[in-house]
């Protein structure tokens, strides 16, 4: 075993852009037609979304599509610079299924008649949920450069100051929501600007409202205008906000 060096100075970072990011939106919001104009994204359609959409695309049938997919990626060596997964929220769905169909595949499931993973004694049906959505998330790691999740957005309303105040969450099921976080270097918000409806925005400012978050020094606490549609009809991406 070598000898541990310990270091004697500050190191410069390593990093600048997100390697793994989340961004999420309401449905229908042009989220797929803003990722279709990142050059080198390959986008893999899960949710059937990108029937309307000119970008380089592959519409997924189902986990074991999505894995032969995967497989040919990785003996490719990393083909496209970025790959987006659109959205963890239909993948989210998926797990469950796959997960619980495991289960009564196991000795300990055997002859389960449950519907739901839910269904399970003490927690463990959604021990098993997590564990197939990390594995799943985890597959995609080294498969490109950079790699993009994308949400839903649940909107929750709460009371604040005797207010009711509409939070914009993300569209995931507990802890499955705080895995999806934890694993990414940043989650940005998808929004219309409310001045300008030929502009979307990403936001990485947090806010009560707003659950985002990051790690990535230029994107913290910042907001961009993403894409605008031109007076010609086509939209323009400024994806170099992002990635610089």
């Amino acid at each position: 075993m070598s000898e541990i060096v310990l270091p004697t100075e500050v190191s410069p970072p390593t990093e600048t852009n997100p390697r793994s990011l989340f961004l999420y939106g309401t449905p229908k919001i042009g989220k797929t037609t803003i990722l279709a104009g990142l050059k080198d994204n390959l986008i893999l359609d899960i949710e059937g979304g990108s029937n309307y959409v000119e970008a380089m695309k592959i519409e997924v049938k189902d986990l074991s599509h999505l894995a032969q997919i995967g497989k040919a990626i990785k003996e490719r060596e990393k083909p496209y610079r970025y790959l987006t997964v659109d959205t963890v929220t239909k993948l989210e769905e998926w797990c469950h299924d796959s997960a619980l169909a495991k289960y009564k595949q196991s000795q300990l499931g055997r002859g389960s008649k449950a519907r739901n993973l839910a269904e399970l004694e003490y927690g463990l049906g959604y021990g098993l949920w997590r564990t197939e959505f990390r594995k799943w998330i985890d597959s995609f790691k080294g498969a490109a450069d950079y790699v993009i999740f994308v949400g839903h957005v649940k909107d929750k309303i709460i009371s604040k100051n005797g207010s009711e105040v509409n939070l914009k969450d993300i569209n995931l099921t507990g802890q499955i929501k705080a895995i999806m976080a934890s694993e990414v270097d940043a989650v940005g918000y998808f929004y219309l600007d409310p001045t300008d409806h030929s502009k979307r925005k990403v936001t990485f400012l947090t806010s009560d409202e707003i659950t985002c978050g990051n790690r990535v020094p230029h994107l913290e606490g910042n907001e961009f205008v993403i894409s605008e549609k031109l007076k010609n009809g086509k939209i323009k991406t400024n994806w170099n906000q992002i990635y610089k």
